[in-house]
């Protein structure tokens, strides 16, 4: 069987990313708490200082997907993201600056 994309399950990690991207109550309560929305979707101290740190090589240490880091830090640096494309990504994830 396979799972479709809102049933697929991810990693904690990956999980809080898709949920902070799509549900609005996620995103209002991050904005406001985000200890508490690290801790509802039970994310180790690691996870969090990788998250926080956001580098791709922190990123890369808490084993998050590719796509994943690319949300995430899309999500985490607005100014950044407005000039992301992909193929300013792709010499990143290839260990580039």
């Amino acid at each position: 069987m396979m799972l479709t994309p809102k049933r697929q399950r991810f990693h904690p990690v990956q999980n809080f990313i898709q949920m902070l991207g799509r549900d609005h109550a996620t995103q209002e309560k991050f904005a406001k708490d985000p200890k508490a929305v690290f801790a509802d979707f039970g994310l180790s101290e690691g996870e969090i200082a990788g998250l926080q740190d956001g580098t791709f090589g922190a990123l890369d240490a808490i084993d998050l997907h590719p796509v994943f880091r690319m949300h995430w830090l899309m999500m985490s640096d607005p100014e950044g993201a407005k000039m992301m494309n992909v193929t300013e990504f792709l010499p990143v994830l290839q260990g580039g600056k």
